[in-house]
Protein backbone atom coordinates (compact mmCIF):
# COMPACT_ATOMS: atom_id res chain seq x y z
CA UNK A 1 0.00 0.00 0.00
CA UNK A 2 2.61 2.24 0.57
CA UNK A 3 4.03 1.70 -2.78
CA UNK A 4 0.72 2.99 -4.37
CA UNK A 5 0.68 6.14 -2.01
CA UNK A 6 4.43 7.30 -2.91
CA UNK A 7 3.23 7.71 -6.51
CA UNK A 8 -0.03 9.11 -5.66
CA UNK A 9 1.87 11.64 -3.08
CA UNK A 10 4.44 12.64 -5.74
CA UNK A 11 1.69 13.67 -8.55
CA UNK A 12 0.01 15.97 -5.20
CA UNK A 13 2.89 17.73 -4.56
CA UNK A 14 3.70 18.00 -8.30
CA UNK A 15 0.51 19.89 -9.06
CA UNK A 16 0.39 22.46 -6.16
CA UNK A 17 4.14 23.26 -6.80
CA UNK A 18 2.46 23.45 -10.32
CA UNK A 19 -0.59 25.81 -8.96
CA UNK A 20 1.60 27.72 -6.74
CA UNK A 21 3.81 29.24 -9.16
CA UNK A 22 1.02 29.78 -11.83
CA UNK A 23 -0.60 31.85 -9.32
CA UNK A 24 1.63 34.96 -9.70
CA UNK A 25 1.52 35.20 -13.30
CA UNK A 26 -2.07 35.13 -13.30
CA UNK A 27 -2.16 37.88 -10.99
CA UNK A 28 0.58 39.90 -12.91
CA UNK A 29 -2.29 39.82 -15.75
CA UNK A 30 -3.67 42.23 -13.76
CA UNK A 31 -1.49 44.11 -12.52
CA UNK A 32 -1.40 48.28 -13.39
CA UNK A 33 0.85 51.28 -11.90
CA UNK A 34 -2.53 52.88 -10.48
CA UNK A 35 -6.08 51.83 -9.77
CA UNK A 36 -9.46 53.33 -9.81
CA UNK A 37 -10.86 52.44 -6.67
CA UNK A 38 -13.67 55.13 -6.40
CA UNK A 39 -15.02 57.86 -9.05
CA UNK A 40 -17.49 60.11 -9.16
CA UNK A 41 -18.93 63.57 -10.45
CA UNK A 42 -19.88 66.60 -8.68
CA UNK A 43 -20.48 70.38 -9.15
CA UNK A 44 -18.14 71.77 -7.31
CA UNK A 45 -16.03 69.99 -4.42
CA UNK A 46 -15.37 72.09 -1.11
CA UNK A 47 -11.92 71.87 0.86
CA UNK A 48 -12.89 72.04 4.24
CA UNK A 49 -9.05 71.42 5.90
CA UNK A 50 -7.55 69.05 3.32
CA UNK A 51 -10.82 67.37 3.12
CA UNK A 52 -12.50 67.33 -0.58
CA UNK A 53 -16.49 67.58 0.13
CA UNK A 54 -18.88 67.29 -3.85
CA UNK A 55 -21.51 69.74 -3.20
CA UNK A 56 -23.77 67.34 -5.16
CA UNK A 57 -22.75 64.16 -6.74
CA UNK A 58 -24.29 63.05 -10.29
CA UNK A 59 -24.40 60.47 -13.26
CA UNK A 60 -26.58 62.32 -15.12
CA UNK A 61 -26.08 65.83 -16.78
CA UNK A 62 -27.57 67.98 -19.29
CA UNK A 63 -26.53 67.34 -22.80
CA UNK A 64 -25.66 70.34 -25.26
CA UNK A 65 -25.31 72.61 -21.91
CA UNK A 66 -22.64 75.46 -22.69
CA UNK A 67 -22.06 76.55 -19.24
CA UNK A 68 -21.60 73.33 -17.90
CA UNK A 69 -18.77 73.13 -15.50
CA UNK A 70 -18.31 69.85 -12.87
CA UNK A 71 -15.31 67.88 -11.73
CA UNK A 72 -14.59 64.32 -12.41
CA UNK A 73 -13.23 63.31 -8.68
CA UNK A 74 -10.91 59.74 -8.71
CA UNK A 75 -9.62 57.73 -5.73
CA UNK A 76 -6.51 56.54 -6.92
CA UNK A 77 -4.01 53.98 -5.18
CA UNK A 78 -0.82 54.09 -6.94
CA UNK A 79 2.48 52.56 -7.30
CA UNK A 80 5.78 54.07 -6.21
CA UNK A 81 6.84 56.58 -8.74
CA UNK A 82 5.98 60.14 -10.58
CA UNK A 83 2.35 59.25 -12.15
CA UNK A 84 1.56 61.68 -14.85
CA UNK A 85 -2.76 60.78 -15.35
CA UNK A 86 -4.31 61.99 -18.39
CA UNK A 87 -8.32 61.94 -19.10
CA UNK A 88 -9.59 61.41 -22.64
CA UNK A 89 -13.44 62.71 -23.12
CA UNK A 90 -14.90 60.57 -25.63
CA UNK A 91 -18.64 60.65 -27.22
CA UNK A 92 -20.69 57.52 -27.52
CA UNK A 93 -18.86 56.94 -31.03
CA UNK A 94 -15.36 56.88 -29.40
CA UNK A 95 -14.55 60.06 -31.08
CA UNK A 96 -12.02 62.11 -28.95
CA UNK A 97 -13.76 65.34 -27.54
CA UNK A 98 -10.55 66.91 -25.55
CA UNK A 99 -7.92 65.37 -23.59
CA UNK A 100 -7.15 66.70 -19.78
CA UNK A 101 -3.59 66.11 -18.50
CA UNK A 102 -3.64 66.12 -14.46
CA UNK A 103 -0.51 67.35 -12.58
CA UNK A 104 1.95 65.09 -11.96
CA UNK A 105 1.20 62.99 -8.57
CA UNK A 106 4.89 61.63 -6.69
CA UNK A 107 3.85 58.35 -5.18
CA UNK A 108 6.75 58.18 -2.49
CA UNK A 109 6.02 54.11 -1.92
CA UNK A 110 3.83 51.47 -3.44
CA UNK A 111 -0.35 51.60 -2.45
CA UNK A 112 -0.02 55.31 -2.36
CA UNK A 113 -3.74 56.49 -2.05
CA UNK A 114 -4.36 60.39 -3.33
CA UNK A 115 -7.10 62.19 -5.36
CA UNK A 116 -7.63 63.73 -8.19
CA UNK A 117 -9.83 65.80 -9.96
CA UNK A 118 -10.31 66.76 -13.62
CA UNK A 119 -12.16 69.89 -14.14
CA UNK A 120 -14.00 69.65 -17.48
CA UNK A 121 -16.99 71.81 -18.58
CA UNK A 122 -18.95 73.31 -21.69
CA UNK A 123 -21.45 71.26 -23.86
CA UNK A 124 -21.06 67.71 -24.10
CA UNK A 125 -23.19 65.59 -26.85
CA UNK A 126 -26.07 63.82 -25.93
CA UNK A 127 -26.08 60.06 -25.71
CA UNK A 128 -23.23 59.89 -23.11
CA UNK A 129 -19.23 60.78 -22.24
CA UNK A 130 -16.95 58.29 -21.81
CA UNK A 131 -13.69 59.59 -19.31
CA UNK A 132 -10.69 57.32 -20.44
CA UNK A 133 -8.58 56.85 -18.03
CA UNK A 134 -4.57 56.78 -18.66
CA UNK A 135 -1.16 57.08 -16.70
CA UNK A 136 2.53 57.32 -17.27
CA UNK A 137 4.57 56.57 -14.43
CA UNK A 138 8.16 58.03 -14.42
CA UNK A 139 7.92 59.30 -18.17
CA UNK A 140 7.35 56.30 -19.20
CA UNK A 141 4.55 55.44 -21.77
CA UNK A 142 0.66 56.22 -21.48
CA UNK A 143 -0.89 52.90 -20.20
CA UNK A 144 -4.67 52.56 -19.70
CA UNK A 145 -6.14 52.69 -16.10
CA UNK A 146 -9.61 52.59 -17.12
CA UNK A 147 -12.90 53.93 -18.42
CA UNK A 148 -15.87 56.38 -16.59
CA UNK A 149 -19.00 56.80 -18.43
CA UNK A 150 -21.02 59.45 -17.54
CA UNK A 151 -24.96 59.45 -18.76
CA UNK A 152 -26.38 63.15 -20.64
CA UNK A 153 -29.91 63.66 -21.09
CA UNK A 154 -32.10 66.35 -23.15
Amino acid sequence: MAKKMKPTLIKALLLVALATTAMPSLAGRFRQSIYITNAYFCNELKNNDGDLQPDRVFNVMKANEEKLRAAFVMNLVADKGTHSLEVDLMNNKAEKIDTIKLQPVKASENDFAYTAVAMFGGSMPLGGVFFKVYDAVDGGRRRPVGTVRLMTAE
